[in-house]
């Protein structure tokens, strides 16, 4: 069920960024051997990445509006979506949010990123994203060490878990990930990586405030990150594919036609 509500939220993405076929990023999505996969695998990353589709989508509302209402309603929804994403997985729910804020900043200024806070917004999201955690640690005292000491630094910069931890477990784990998985779009998958491997694409994309920039830093600022970690596993990757899929659709949209 996850799965299918993430392909109705790539569509309306898809709106914003492939508008004249916003169908194609879910397509991609869903026929990707990677996504299909996991959606049958019983795992909290495929409820993760319904939640951070919920809070990007947000954040596209309010960055390219339709309205001024749509853009408040869709800050809101950012931080409701980030509230759940936190919920479902905590700090690494919020990897979207630092690709937020690297865009905002980049292209508006560090002034523009004071807006993405708003009181109503940060709000729901300490509402939703806090409660429960509140309520386990208030029962039982000991799980804010756990989830402090363990799950977050102890992924982060230990090799506590034994997750392929070592210099080029980031190789092991996530270049099969990106090359078998993305099949059968591979031709897309090429020719978003020519736009992105190009200098005059990021300053067309920059000049420009470009869906594609932000689709581009969606992608890379959290992949450093999971790199950089040393717990690693392949879907620590899944909520990336919904960047992966954008940017595909948007490559492949001119020539890409079902009629037979």
């Amino acid at each position: 069920l996850a799965y299918l509500a993430t392909l109705l939220v790539l569509f309306a993405m898809g709106r914003k960024a492939c508008p004249d076929k916003p169908w194609l990023a879910p397509l991609v999505y869903a026929t990707s051997i990677f996504t299909f996969l996991t959606a049958n695998i019983i795992s909290t990353d495929v409820l993760l990445t319904l939640a951070e589709s919920l809070a990007v989508l947000g954040f596209m509302m309010f960055a390219w509006p339709d309205s001024a209402s749509r853009a408040r309603h869709g800050r809101l929804l950012m931080w409701l979506g980030f509230g759940l994403a936190f919920l479902t997985k905590g700090p690494p729910g919020l990897l979207p949010l630092l690709a937020i804020i690297a865009f905002t900043a980049l292209c508006d200024g560090w002034r523009a990123v004071g807006r993405l806070f708003a009181p109503m917004g940060l709000l729901t999201f300490l509402v939703l994203g806090f409660t429960w955690y509140a309520l386990a640690i208030f029962r039982y005292p000991g799980l804010l060490h756990y989830f402090i000491h363990d799950e977050v630094y102890g992924r982060i910069f230990t090799k506590m878990y034994v997750r392929h931890s070592g210099s080029f477990g980031w190789v092991v784990v996530y270049a099969p990930v990106l090359i078998f998985g993305t099949l059968p779009w591979w031709s897309g998958a090429v020719r978003a990586a020519k736009a992105v491997a190009s200098p005059s694409s990021w300053r067309t994309w920059r000049g420009a405030r470009s869906i594609e920039l932000f689709l581009l830093l969606w992608f890379v600022v959290p992949f450093a990150i999971f790199c950089l970690a040393k717990s690693r596993l392949p879907l620590y990757l899944l909520p990336l594919f919904l960047p992966l899929a954008l940017l595909v659709a948007s490559r492949v949209a001119p020539t890409f036609d079902l009629a037979l």
